[in-house]
């Protein structure tokens, strides 16, 4: 497991959690084989699907002749306290058998030791005690025809040292229903985005988001509200390292914070635009952006 943290955490763009750290940042993903593996990750996957869905979509109401916007976006996620523990259970030949509260991936950096018998000890590592998760994207957005949208997202950059590279790519497509009326007191749109992410021969996701929106604009103003369903697969695969003994291990993770609830504001300068966007799901995430639209 040793080089798929630094692939999630340069993909992620990490802004505050790599200052002042001695231990190496791959090092934490080292810290289990077994069932105490997937809840000890599985808080990534959840700010993960959160992160990258939050703020897609920033004006309420199509045009109706062809446009397009071009933005640069930073999302930020705020884990939850109860996104810092879960229930650990002791393995191997470490007697008697017990289970802790100990800290996840982005918990507590405290190691949790516990005695067994005959002298022997079982340790639940602490974690990179993370406050907030940052990432960064550019997205196009054309419109203008059959009441809907067509949006895409692409980065891509090599990881280093012989570990390949991360490709992020996401597409999506709004229809609104409204288009269908005239003077629709509100407007009403229903969304899909797809997103896809590799990462050397570690990492392997894909996302998916249905959203429905309620919203209201005008010629320099946008505002909506948004609830969406969202899921996630990430099949991960490393090497765990105990001592001269290596092992495969492939762990496949699904996010468990499939409700997602936003609320979103443009302002439209000239070609200018400015979005922002809070959301919940399980925890706080909030965007902003700005770019050109023509």
């Amino acid at each position: 497991m040793k080089s798929i943290f630094k692939i999630i955490a340069g993909f992620m763009m990490f802004t505050n959690v790599v200052q002042g750290q001695d231990q190496n940042i791959k090092d934490y993903l080292d810290a289990y084989l077994g069932e105490n593996a997937v809840p000890y990750v599985q808080p990534l996957a959840d700010l993960f699907a959160s992160n990258i869905n939050t703020g897609v979509w920033e004006w309420s109401k199509a045009d109706t002749n062809f446009y397009f916007r071009l933005k640069a976006q930073a999302i930020i996620s705020y884990p939850a306290e109860s996104m810092r523990t879960f229930t650990g259970h002791t393995s191997g030949d470490f007697k008697p058998a017990q289970t802790v509260s100990a800290p996840t991936i982005i918990g507590d950096r405290t190691n949790i030791i516990l005695q067994g018998e005959d002298s022997t000890f079982y340790i639940f590592p602490g974690g990179y005690d993370l406050n907030r998760l940052t990432l960064g994207t550019p997205q196009l957005t054309i419109g203008g025809f059959l009441h809907s949208e067509l949006s895409g997202r692409f980065l891509s950059f090599s990881l280093g040292k012989d570990l390949g590279k991360v490709n992020f790519l996401g597409i999506g497509a709004r229809h609104f229903l409204t288009g269908y009326f005239k003077d629709a007191p509100v407007d009403v749109s229903v969304g899909y985005f797809y997103h896809h992410i590799e990462a050397g021969d570690y990492l392997d996701s894909d996302q998916h988001l249905i959203s429905v929106h309620l919203g209201k604009s005008g010629k320099f103003f946008s505002g909506q509200l948004m609830v969406g369903y969202q899921t996630s697969g990430s099949a991960i695969h490393y090497t765990y390292e105990d001592g001269d003994e290596t092992y495969d291990v492939d762990l496949f993770m699904k996010n468990q914070n499939n409700l997602i609830m936003e609320a979103s504001a443009g302002l439209k300068l000239g070609p200018l635009f400015f979005c922002s966007a809070i959301s919940y799901s399980q925890h706080l995430s909030v965007s902003g952006g700005f770019g050109l639209a023509f």
